[in-house]
């Protein structure tokens, strides 16, 4: 068999990768404090990763999960996996926030958290960008400042290279 091939066959698939991370974000987002009140939420017209609770506040968050090479640094990377979050979504996920917020009669605000799975044994990186839709929808992961949480020390079912 040719080196790295079993690598690639067990890889997650583009379908599993998005469960992966979110699954990954919602373990350091419990660690770091936040209550998840729901996963995979269907609010009119949009989905939302997920929902939590940071005391008082109502969050809800955008996950977007990549691969890369085993030597790659989160911040050093020309494509994050946050460029995908585009002015139409940040829009659309603050009136979902807002809308969620009435309901609950609390304030809320939208963050996005970015995982990065990289190379054969899956190093995980996570950074947390807080408050993303403040400064309106034209908003970047270059631009917020973002909080890197800790992965977990065990990797998350169907990441770990079989063979």
């Amino acid at each position: 068999m040719a080196p790295g091939l079993a690598l690639r066959l067990f890889e997650p698939g583009r379908a599993r990768l998005g469960p992966i991370g979110e699954r990954l974000a919602r373990r350091a987002l419990r660690r770091a404090g936040l209550r998840v009140l729901a996963a995979n939420l269907h609010h009119r017209d949009c989905e939302l990763d997920l929902v939590l609770e940071d005391g008082d506040v109502l969050v809800v968050c955008e996950v977007k999960t990549s691969r890369c090479r085993a030597d790659a640094r989160l911040g050093e990377l020309r494509f994050r996996p946050a460029d995908r979050v585009d002015p139409e979504r940040v829009l659309r996920l603050c009136s979902a926030a807002r809308s969620l917020g009435r309901e609950r009669r609390t304030s809320a605000r939208v963050d996005v958290v970015e995982v990065w799975i990289a190379g054969a044994r899956r190093r995980t990186e996570i950074a947390w960008h807080r408050d993303v839709g403040r400064d309106g929808p034209n908003w970047s992961p270059r631009a917020t400042p973002a909080s890197l949480l800790p992965a977990s020390r065990e990797p998350a079912r169907g990441t770990a290279a079989r063979g």
